[in-house]
């Protein structure tokens, strides 16, 4: 038995800037990870999330975005990274490192057979390579790719001497560029 510390979404709020202990707050839950139904699924031990700007659209309530809004006592998600530590999937087992869309802002995740799906397992080249694991976060990530296939699809081949101009460069994919 453990105890899960958690993020949790404590209230829609539509406009505005997010106001901390109003509408995230912090919660905890014990968790058997040893014996929790998993039905097909994993938990996961979660080492990184990303905290992205679209995470804001989720705190408004169902806008009719992209991603379902986050729901009211539950943990709040993102993008992140985390280890196997208990599996029922086929594709996975114990000690497998995972980037996953939706892990929960909380120390442990479990997670059904139709959000495993969405996993990506890191190898072990990934692994050794010398770079931070949170690097598949940000620069070796869903920014950083964004950013890199963004200039492949306008410049084409990247070559000494072209030139470009970057507005609004301060956001997660523009400071890539």
């Amino acid at each position: 038995m453990v105890t899960n510390h958690q993020i949790l979404f404590n209230k829609a709020q539509p406009t505005g800037l997010p106001k901390p202990g109003e509408i995230t707050t912090r919660g905890k839950a014990e968790l058997d990870i040893d014996s929790v139904p998993l039905n097909g699924g994993v938990i996961t031990r979660n080492i990184a999330v990303s905290l992205d700007p679209t995470m804001r659209n989720r705190m408004k309530g169902d806008i009719g975005y992209f991603s379902p809004p986050y729901q009211v006592g539950k943990p709040v998600t993102a993008i992140g990274i985390g280890e196997i530590v208990r599996s029922e999937h086929k594709d996975y087992s114990a000690g497998d490192v995972v980037y996953a869309i939706e892990l929960g802002i909380e120390e442990y995740t479990v997670h059904s057979p139709n959000m495993v799906a969405s996993f990506r397992k890191f190898d072990t080249a990934q692994l050794a390579n010398g770079l931070s694991i949170t690097t598949y976060l940000g620069a070796a990530g869903m920014a950083g790719m964004t950013a890199y296939m963004s200039l492949k699809e306008i410049i084409g081949d990247l070559k000494p001497g072209n030139k470009m101009f970057v507005s609004g460069a301060a956001g997660a994919v523009g400071q890539l560029v």
